[in-house]
């Protein structure tokens, strides 16, 4: 019997109770064994239950039975009988008489689950050497079609053995192979004076830049082309912005990516062929979208930018810059902030989004050694322009180590030379088949699939090989050899999706492109906004994609010879060989990354793709890669919940729904309650974000996008009670946090990457502030569960200068936490509570008597940030430094499930972003150097989460820090009897579940010190409920965690034990606690398994770190 056996005092001994129980306590001639493997590895909590699994599998399977040799004395409560015997050594586990040996295993979990599994050991059969063909019901067409013929095929043995791979050497990619990341930088702002023209391509911000500027606005559709648009535009202005943070250039169907197209590159080719003959102009492109930072759902921005690339080699007399903004930027920002760098001559893609900005370049990754999908045998791919070059090589390979089976589409009839490859490739091993097909159209790329699907049951791989190279500089060329060139990269992306999503084909696509997105070679500009174009588009494709951009191939390919080896080698560019490329195509496949590129060069040359580093980016701050798939997946949930929000909204309202910005007619359509008119308006901004051809498939995105599945899964619980949550017949925790749990909230935030980047930097800036001697004394604010500070303390721990570090939390539930997790690590650690919204001197700290104050994800909790900001101020000494994590960024998903609970809306200090408790970087800089801080340089990740430096330069105002004075701590007070009628009932039902005298129950103890765990608060909860009419939940002994707190609590509600009151709502206090726990979740501060353990373990014997803060409203 594997039991739960955690080794407590009371646990163990009920647990052995409950099997004597049910076994019986008479003799048996073999005893059964009981074991636990916590004696051997520890408890995992979570993972504890199928480590007890694991352990008797394997002692199944070696026919042993493991002991616990750390186990000297057993628990003088367990009474094992003559049925049981508690193993101490490991013993050969006998074969009972009845033939299979019988095991039982136990597990037991947070908040009441209870597990018992039967193991018993499998029988005897003969070994069977069978071989193995794996099939895969995701591929639903070939998986059908193959499945049919496998009884016959295993009867015979027939199905061919598994794939080896070629005998192929791998490639060594060292310094070769990299990802595009994207760093915090600071661009250089220059005086601009002169006339000013702005062409507008569709954008949101054109009119108000041009009322800045005082510009002449001519639009896209007006140029057409031809020797008017010379006259049009008349003699260049100074300054020429082409802005085009339109919407639409998100689009994908094919009509709308032609009609992109024409709006947006196109219509700037068109532009710079009717500047030509300026002399000097500068030239900005706004654009929206096309980067990480900024979401990469626009692949027309992408290509805009692109573009900007080769017209700046072409015309190196202009100035040429790009930013790409985040869709949500307010104009005001755009025309503030934004403008006055696409003016300054910085020459560098910028991204701006969440306040601040970001500069590209490429960081080397590792290729790694998995094993390539393309090994596998007798698998089917699809080559789009695979009849020679990159796509043709790879169709013989892949026959050659794979024996697969390769369909070829091309645009022209077959020729001797396509002959010829057919040819190889079945030589090889392989079987191949050339389709006619031009791939730009959707639906004869349609029947081409459905041709090869016929043919051999279904598809695996399908690349996209096919290029166009129609060089021309910018003002010679035609517009028929932009699109030409362009197209073979965005119609042939856009087309193959369409296809595939027609014949109900979820294989993966590899997309070949070019680092010409990056380098933008002079003559070159369609090649290169297409290949930018793609680069977007595969990072936001609904189907798996996988996208390789190319450095030079001198050795195949359209520009293989010795001509273009010359030209590449004065320029210092190394020719990619066959084997790197192969080599390349195996890692992107096999790993994590997304998208990756291959390039070789020398420094000066790999610099100018952003390899090695630019000036702009400001040092020694962690990169943010564009490889995570939440960095992909989260604009499409974006637009997916404001879609939702939108759709639900018009079905609640019905017939007749009023405009999004009619929010009176809305509160009285839907009877919303005076309490939820914010949460209205807040979701009518969201439904204002979608237009009605966008897409509320959520199911539909969870499929393409698993990483966001348990975000869907709790959109969709919000959205089905939408309507009686904004009724107020039901209350929003309820809907999140189901029975007080953090079930559906704990998947989104388990794992976060972009979390520990933030908390490494934090840690990065205490190592540096430390080894200058000018850490000594650190106090965390709001440290919670402890993430952060184990961050901040292992960091502390390896400097040369020791420092005391001061745990602090609003909650003597988590200061108690904190002692128990890090107090036997960090002696020189204190654990103190304090509320930072009130004066810390009052609570016993000193002023001026701390080196660093750190915050993370706090601070924003907070009613006033002024007034926190000033105790902050009182606590640092002179020059001391704060250094804060926080969200700059409003999210749609986090204002339609988090602003369900009413602390959403807790702030009263008008500095808040719409429809939420955070502050905007610009804030942030504002209310701190309003404190008396100077600020650093800010680090921050694509998703608005920010880490911020800042040092106090004198005090706040003109307050005298000495105005409130440290307090001593009270003395230890003697046990207090319930005091009053509603104290004394709550004291009864207590000690009823407890099993205690009612005598005995301290009104002022901690409910967990009395011994009152998760369970049993459910049984209280239901008990008091019942005695006092009130909908009392678990979570509520947390917030008001002793007996008199719990009665002045419920006696605010109105109960009374002789008097039920009416049912309430959770007051706004008691979900403060729940904001704050979801707060450090989203921040990545704890995970929800550790905030269970906060809230429910006892203390242990712990001692008590301080007194209570009074803001026991809030939190208890």
């Amino acid at each position: 019997m594997e039991t739960h056996g955690t080794g407590t005092p009371l646990g163990d001994p009920v647990e052995i109770a409950g099997l004597t129980q049910a076994f019986g306590d008479g003799a048996r001639e073999t005893p059964c064994y009981l074991g636990s493997v916590k004696s051997n590895i520890g408890h995992l909590e979570a993972a504890a239950g199928v480590a007890g699994l694991i352990k008797l599998l394997l002692a199944l399977r070696h026919k042993r039975l493991p002991g616990h040799p750390t186990l000297t004395t057993l628990n003088r409560q367990i009474r094992v009988g003559d049925r049981f015997e508690v193993l101490t050594d490991t013993i050969d586990w006998p074969a009972p008489k009845s033939g299979r040996r019988l095991a039982g295993l136990s597990s037991f979990g947070f908040g009441g689950a209870n597990v018992h599994a039967v193991i018993e050991e499998a029988p005897e059969r003969e070994a069977a050497v069978r071989a193995a063909r794996p099939l895969s019901v995701f591929n639903r067409t070939r998986f059908w079609a193959e499945a049919a013929h496998l009884p016959d095929a295993l009867r015979t043995q027939a199905l061919p053995a598994a794939a080896t791979p070629s005998d192929r050497q791998p490639a060594n990619l060292t310094g070769m192979l990299f990802e595009t990341t994207w760093r915090p930088a600071t661009p250089e702002i220059a005086p601009a004076t002169g006339a000013a023209l702005i062409l507008d391509a569709g954008g949101r911000s054109a009119a108000a830049l041009g009322d800045r500027l005082g510009a002449r606005i001519i639009t896209a559709s007006d140029l057409t082309g031809t020797a008017t648009d010379r006259a049009l535009i008349g003699e260049a202005p100074a300054f020429v912005l082409f802005v085009a943070d339109a919407r639409s250039f998100a689009a994908r169907a094919p009509d709308a990516v032609v009609a992109a197209r024409e709006q947006g590159p196109l219509a700037l080719v068109r532009l710079v062929r009717a500047l030509h003959r300026a002399d000097s102009l500068h030239l900005g492109v706004l654009t929206s979208g096309g980067t990480a930072p900024t979401g990469e759902d626009s692949p027309t921005a992408a290509a805009l930018i692109a573009l900007t690339r080769t017209i700046a080699h072409e015309y190196p007399r202009w100035s040429v810059s790009a930013i790409d903004i985040d869709r949500k930027t307010p104009v005001r920002a755009v025309t503030q902030t934004v403008l006055p760098a696409l003016l300054s001559p910085g020459g560098d893609v910028l991204a701006h989004a969440h306040g601040s900005f970001f500069a590209r370049s490429l960081t080397p990754v590792d290729a790694g050694e998995a094993a390539s999908p393309f090994n596998a045998k007798g698998a089917v791919h699809v080559i789009i322009g695979g009849r020679g070059g990159i796509g043709g090589a790879l169709a013989l390979d892949l026959a050659r180590r794979g024996k697969a089976r390769l369909a070829l589409i091309g645009r022209c009839a077959a020729e001797n030379d396509t002959e010829t490859l057919l040819g190889e490739i079945r030589a090889a091993g392989g079987e191949a088949l050339y389709v006619r097909a031009d791939a730009t159209d959707a639906e004869a790329l349609e029947q081409a699939l459905s041709e090869v699907v016929a043919r051999w049951g279904g598809i695996d791989t399908i690349v996209n090989a096919a290029m166009v190279l129609d060089n021309h500089r910018l003002n010679e060329m035609s517009d028929a050899a932009f699109r030409s060139a362009y197209d073979a990269k965005a119609q042939i992306a856009s087309a193959l999706e369409q296809a595939m999503t027609a014949q109900g084909l979820n294989c993966t696509v590899v997309h070949m492109s070019s680092v010409q997105s990056l380098a933008g070679n002079p003559g070159q500009g369609n090649y290169a906004a297409g290949c930018g174009f793609l680069d977007c588009w595969a990072a936001g494709s609904p189907i798996p994609t996988k996208l390789i951009s190319w450095g030079y191939w001198g050795e195949i390919g359209a520009v293989s010879g010795e001509a273009w080896a010359k030209a590449m080698a004065v320029q210092g560019i190394g020719s990619i060989r066959l084997d790197e490329g192969l080599a390349a195509l195996d890692a992107l496949l096999s790993g994590e990354h997304g998208t990756l590129t291959l390039a070789k060069g020398t420094p000066e040359a790999l610099a100018k793709l952003g390899i090695g580093g630019t000036s702009v980016v400001t040092d020694d701050m962690p990169a943010i890669a564009a490889t995570d798939p939440m960095q992909h997946a989260l604009p499409l949930l974006e637009q997916a919940t404001a879609a939702k929000t939108r759709a639900v909204l018009l079905t609640a309202a019905g017939a007749d729904a009023p405009a999004f910005d009619q929010t009176d007619a809305w509160a009285a359509r839907l009877s919303v309650t005076p309490a939820n008119r914010r949460l209205l308006e807040a979701l009518l901004s969201v439904a204002t974000q979608a237009d009605a051809s966008d897409s509320a498939d959520l199911d539909a995105l969870k499929r393409a996008h698993p990483v966001v599945g348990a975000h869907v899964t709790l959109l969709r619980r919000v959205f089905d009670a939408l309507p009686d949550l904004l009724a107020g017949r039901i209350d929003g925790p309820s809907v999140i946090l189901p029975d007080g749990t953090l079930d559906l909230v704990e998947p989104i935030y388990t794992g976060n990457p972009m979390v520990d980047a933030a908390n490494a930097q934090m840690a990065k800036i205490i190592s540096r502030i430390a080894n200058d001697g000018d850490a000594g004394a650190v106090l965390e604010i709001g440290a919670g569960t402890g993430a952060t500070s184990r961050f901040i303390l292992n960091a502390l721990a390896q400097t040369d200068h020791p420092a005391e570090y001061w745990y602090t939390d609003v909650s003597p539930v988590f200061t108690r936490h904190g002692w128990r997790l890090l107090a036997g690590n960090y002696p020189r650690a204190r654990f103190e509570p304090l509320d930072i919204e009130a004066d810390p001197l009052a609570q016993g700290f000193e002023a001026g008597g701390y080196d660093v104050v750190l915050a993370s994800n706090v601070l924003h909790a907070t009613a006033d940030i002024s007034t926190t900001l000033k105790h902050i101020a009182m606590l640092l000494k002179p020059g001391g430094r704060l250094l804060l994590g926080e969200l700059t960024q409003v999210l749609h998903v986090n204002t339609v499930i988090f602003g369900l609970l009413p602390g959403w809306w807790n702030a009263s200090d008008g500095r808040r972003l719409p429809h939420a408790p955070l502050l905007s970087l610009d804030e942030w800089h504002k209310a701190l150097g309003e404190a008396g801080f100077a600020v650093d340089p800010v680090w921050q990740d694509a998703f608005g989460l920010s880490v911020i430096c800042a040092t106090l330069r004198k005090r706040s105002g003109s307050v005298d820090i000495r105005y409130s004075q440290p307090v001593d701590r009270e003395p230890a007070k003697p046990a207090a009897a319930a005091s009053g009628p509603l104290a004394t009932e709550i004291a009864r039902h207590l000690a009823e579940v407890l099993r205690l005298d009612a005598g005995t129950i301290d009104a002022d103890a901690p409910f967990i010190d009395l011994g009152l765990d998760s369970i049993l608060a459910g049984e209280l909860a239901r008990k008091l409920s019942d005695a006092l009419a009130l909908d009392i939940k678990p979570t509520e002994f947390f917030n008001h965690p002793t007996v008199a707190r719990l009665a002045r609590n419920l006696a605010q509600r109105g109960a009374a034990a002789d008097k039920p009151a009416e049912p309430q709502a959770t007051s706004t206090d008691d979900d403060a606690l729940l904001l704050d726990l979801l707060g450090d979740l989203e921040s990545g501060k704890s995970d929800a398994e550790t905030v269970r353990k906060a809230l429910q373990d006892g203390p242990g014997g712990t001692p008590q770190p301080g007194t209570p803060n009074s803001r026991e409203d809030r939190h208890g």
